[in-house]
């Protein structure tokens, strides 16, 4: 397992998006920046835990897909979506997207939409073995049904998490996120 502050070896895999790329970073570097909304008798949700190893996970140029797969300390597989969302009104707004074609016409973050793209990912990204390699913490000499395997065991137990701005309102219609759980408030104010 990788030790806070030293190279992750994940940091190889590059996010083509500037804003997934930061938030790869303060994920692994930067407890309490991500809050949900379970709020406390002092008025503060729980943080995101802080992750060991991220990933991209978009499986073409136009960046379909998810945007991070990453791994907690306690060996939990995170599924991620960032977004910057649509300024509606007085607030930025995420959620009741179109449906996705490759996903049966499911909503994005929807159980199905997160099967379809990991298995596009898994499908589409001639590095996709390598990076899970990362991801999970494995020698770089196992075997690729290893890593599968072992990714898949995760999949089948993952968490999930949205990360919206402060201030943003997610819509949970048509999926399985749990709005006061799974969907966090980037805190920009606490570095």
């Amino acid at each position: 397992m990788a030790s806070p502050g030293f190279q992750k070896r994940s940091e190889r895999w590059k996010s083509s998006d500037r804003l997934e790329g930061f938030v790869r970073q303060v994920m692994v570097r930067h407890p309490h920046m991500f809050e949900n909304h379970d709020v406390n008798e002092k008025g503060a949700g729980d943080f995101l835990p802080l992750m060991d190893q991220t990933i991209p996970g978009q499986f073409n140029g136009s960046g379909n897909g998810v945007d991070i797969f990453a791994m907690d300390s306690g060996r939990n597989l995170w599924i991620v979506e960032v977004s910057r969302g649509v300024k509606r009104g007085a607030t930025v707004f995420k959620g009741r997207g179109r449906p996705v074609g490759y996903a049966g016409r499911e909503l994005q973050m929807s159980a199905p939409w997160r099967k379809a793209a990991t298995d596009r990912f898994m499908e589409k990204v001639p590095e996709a073995v390598d990076m899970l390699r990362d991801l999970l913490d494995l020698s770089p000499t196992e075997s690729e049904a290893i890593v599968k395997s072992a990714f898949q065991a995760k999949l089948a137990k993952h968490r999930k998490a949205i990360i919206i701005p402060e201030g943003g309102h997610f819509d949970d219609y048509g999926t399985d996120i749990d709005f006061v759980h799974e969907v966090y408030t980037f805190r920009e104010h606490r570095f």
